[in-house]
């Protein structure tokens, strides 16, 4: 789990460059993109980098990829419902 100065200091260079959306993989514990996202009012969005053969969109390399610039363009567009 990150430190508290860790999370203040992402919170910090978040706001200066005025970040839109908290990226966070499903492999690992959210509750620190979680706490920044809380702090800054941005969703915290789920990318995945390694796929799942069972899971619709991620079942290949190609369609992962695919689907995570779908859920990073959705999310700097400033879209609530993002996947």
């Amino acid at each position: 789990e990150p430190s508290a100065q860790w999370i203040a200091r992402v919170i910090d260079t978040a706001r200066e460059k005025e970040a839109m959306a908290v990226l966070a993989e499903p492999q690992f514990s959210i509750k620190g993109a979680d706490a920044i996202a809380e702090e800054l009012g941005n969703p915290v969005v789920l990318v995945d980098p390694l796929g799942d053969e069972n899971k619709p969109g991620y079942d290949s390399y190609l369609n992962m990829m695919r689907s995570n610039i779908k859920v990073l363009e959705q999310a700097l567009r400033g879209v609530d419902d993002v996947e």
